[in-house]
Formats: structure tokens, sequence, C-alpha cells
């Protein structure tokens, strides 16, 4: 094999792996027991159903994957699983609107 061509056939294997690992991992709302099961950059809320993969502090830090950042007061932020009905958020969560300008999959509370 050429050198040109054994060069090209690493590079596809290694960009095929970064693909791959790439889509592993846990992202913005997955469930979670530790925070070792969320994505990087991410933790695990165990106060919730089944724990909520999560960044506290977004309102000023942003955040990761595709989550949204929701302001519950002036000094609390989370980045929550965004939706637009109940059938975007896992069992015991719900699409919840009008808390900011973006819906996103949580608890309601009474």
């Amino acid at each position: 094999m050429k050198r040109s061509t054994l060069h090209r056939a690493v590079t596809a294997l290694l960009a095929a792996g970064l693909l791959a690992l790439s889509g592993c991992g846990a992202v913005v709302g997955d469930s979670c027991e530790v925070d070792t099961d969320c994505g990087t950059g991410l933790s695990c809320d165990t106060t919730l159903p089944d724990g909520y993969c999560t960044l506290a502090g977004c309102a000023r830090f942003g955040c990761a994957d595709e989550g949204v950042c929701v302001r519950f007061d002036a000094y609390t932020s989370f980045c929550m699983a965004p939706c637009t009905s109940a059938d975007d958020c896992r069992d015991d969560y719900e699409c919840i609107g009008g808390q900011g300008p973006h819906d996103f999959c949580g608890l309601v509370t009474d």
C-alpha cells in the first residue's frame, strides 16, 4: 500500500472513531445517578426523578449540548432539555412553557 493511501485510510478510521465517540454520553435532560453519567461539564441533579443531567448557573455560563437556560429566580438558573410537547420529555416530566423564551422538560410544581 502506498504511503498516501495508508495515510488516507488511517485518517478515515480516526475520523470515524471520533464521530462514534461524539455520539456517546448523556446530554442535558438525560437520566443519571452520578455526575459521571452525564456529558462533559454537566452534573447530575439527583433531587429530580431518575436524576437529570444539567448545568447550574447557565445564566452566566450558557448551556452545553442542546440545552436551554431556564432562570428559576434571580439567582438560580439551570440548563434544561428543550421541548415542543410532552412527547419530547422523559416519563415523569412535562413540557413547561411561559417561564422564558424556550419551553423545557421539567416537573410541574403545585
